[in-house]
Parts: C-alpha cells; structure tokens; sequence
C-alpha cells in the first residue's frame, strides 16, 4: 500500500499527473504499434463490414493470437514495469467488474472487443442467474491460467415450436484451450472452478436490429423474455412512456408514427403505450400491426391485446355514438 504522504504529494502535483498519464499513454502507443497487435486490430476493424461466414472461421482467423501469446505477454510486461517505475502510472486499458467476471479491456471497437479477463471460485459459486442469452456474432475464450474451468454448454434448438434451449454436454477447459461460439445460437456457462483463473476474450458482431436478443430459462430452455439489440432503440425504449407519464391522453401522433419504426420492440412499445393513452385512435393500427406486422412475435401480441380491448372498444363505441 502506497504511504499517505506519497499520495497527497501526488494529488498535490498537476506537473506529477501529467508525468504519469503521459508514461501510461506511452505504455499503450508501444504495445498497439507492435505489428501482431496491428495486424489483430485491422482484421477486427474489417469484421465491421465482412463478418466471419461461421464460428469455425472466426476461430481459424484468431488462431494466430491464441496459439502466440507473445503480444499478451508483452502487455503484461511493460505494464507491470511501468508500475515498478512509477505506482501511479496511469495505464491507458480501463478496467471492468461484474458480477461474476472482471476485465481489462484492451480492443475496443463498437463491433469488436478483446479483454483479459479474471474470476474466482467464489464469485462462480455466487452466480446466481438461470438465464441464457443469445445475441449475434461470435466469441472466443482462450484459458490462460487456471487450475481447470468447469463449463456447461448449451444450443438453440430451432426445430421446436417455439424454439428453446438444448443443454449439449459438460467439460472441463485446461490451460491453452479455446473455445468458440455463435452468438445466435450458442451458450456457454461458468459452472467451477477450483482457483483463479485468467482467459483471454475476443468477440464481435454488428447489432442487428432484425434479431432481438432474447434470454431462454436454462432448466425448461423455455423463452423468458425479448430485447433489443440496437443501442438507439434501447435508448428510446424509456422515452415511450413519457405521453402516458407527463401528458395523459396527448402524445398519440408521436407514437402513431414510432408504430412503424425498424425495431420490433420499439413499434411494438410505441403501440402499446398509445392503446393506453388512446385506445380508439390506435385500434386501427393495432388491427393493422395484428395482421401484417412482419414480426410473428409482435402479431401476435396485438392479436392478444386486440382479443382483449376489441369487446370494450366496440361497447364504448356504441356509447359515443348514442350519446352523439
């Protein structure tokens, strides 16, 4: 632990902290220049417009980086001497900490991501979730130290109607093992592990907002529930309710036209809030959505709303036009 007075003489001096911002920012510049990292960088950067055709290609096209960890070692190097010459240098790789894992994130692209990643035994026996999630791309997970990773797999099985999950097998990782997934279709879950363990992560895929995410039950591998993959969307997403919440009954041509927006959650959120702040008005493009939506999940959904709004609609009508 650094002494008190060595931190106060830190934070007291502007000259110090630029001092080690610029050693951490020069650390970066060295490592990234390095042709293995250059090379890595722009096959990712290329992904963002051909993607790998399948898991198996992704895994042949990072196999020189798994089966060479000399650009990781020469990371973990420099860093690690950068911190013996100055402890306050400030290293340009941010840090992540979930739940279960934590990460060091050195690639970073809006389609791709390349981390260090750690977890121990106690944070993989507190995992709690029972939830799988698909969502697109693919990822790689290479084990770099650890004492044996226990790890269940699992698969979309899309000839079952509804599709689900499938538990495909258990094993058990060892050091220098690679694993691979499709996003789209295949699970993995952390179940043990004995000691700490370090894996490397590299991912990538471009959000498509045709494709929902969607989390399955990992005991019945019955749907749970449905998202967006588009970040604007989910941004969006809260601000639908805002007519229902600041402006009751106001609001609806807004919402009218988010009806037909690309993402199937947002039109569907939008036209939902609007049959709850004017079910007249939005009951002939809930008929509409029921009928021709492209999405069967969202057809079906007006179709369910429609069986239960359609009698007391009908009934208000009939009022409106007597009391008219």
């Amino acid at each position: 632990m650094l002494p008190n007075a060595a931190l106060a003489a830190f934070a007291a001096s502007p000259a110090r902290q630029r001092a080690a911002h610029e050693a951490g920012q020069a650390v970066g510049r060295r490592w990234h220049r390095r042709p293995d990292v250059t090379r890595l960088t722009q096959l990712l950067d290329g992904y963002a417009e051909v993607p790998p055709t399948s898991a198996d290609a992704f895994a042949a096209a990072m196999a020189p980086y798994t089966s060479d960890h000399g650009w990781i070692d020469a990371l973990v190097t420099s860093a690690v001497a950068a911190m013996a010459d100055d402890p306050f240098v400030a290293l340009p790789w941010r840090i992540s900490q979930g739940a279960l894992l934590s990460g060091l994130a050195l690639i970073v692209r809006d389609h791709a991501h390349v981390a260090l990643q750690w977890v121990d035994p106690v944070a993989v026996r507190a995992a709690s979730s029972d939830a799988l999630t698909l969502s697109f791309g693919h990822s790689l997970i290479l084990v770099l130290k650890s004492g044996g990773v226990r790890i269940a797999t699992y698969t979309l099985d899309r000839s079952a109607q509804p599709a689900r999950i499938v538990a495909t097998g258990t094993r058990t990782l060892r050091d220098g093992d690679v694993i691979v997934a499709d996003n789209a279709r295949d699970m993995i879950r952390l179940t043990g592990l004995d000691h700490d363990a370090l894996f490397l992560s590299i991912s990538h895929g471009v959000a498509d907002a045709t494709q929902p995410l969607r989390s399955f039950d990992r005991h019945s591998g019955a749907l749970l529930r449905t998202g967006t993959s588009d970040s604007g969307a989910s941004r969006m997403l809260p601000l639908l309710q805002l007519p229902r919440i600041a402006a009751r009954g106001r609001g609806g041509d807004v919402l009218a036209a988010v009806t037909h927006h690309r993402d199937r959650m947002v039109r569907w959120e939008a036209l939902r809030e609007w049959v709850a702040i004017a079910p007249l008005d939005a009951y002939p493009r809930l008929t509409e959505v029921a009928r021709h939506d492209p999405d069967p999940g969202v057809r079906a959904a007006a179709a369910q709303t429609l069986a239960l709004v359609a009698p007391a609609l009908t009934q208000l009508g009939h009022l409106l036009s007597d009391a008219a």
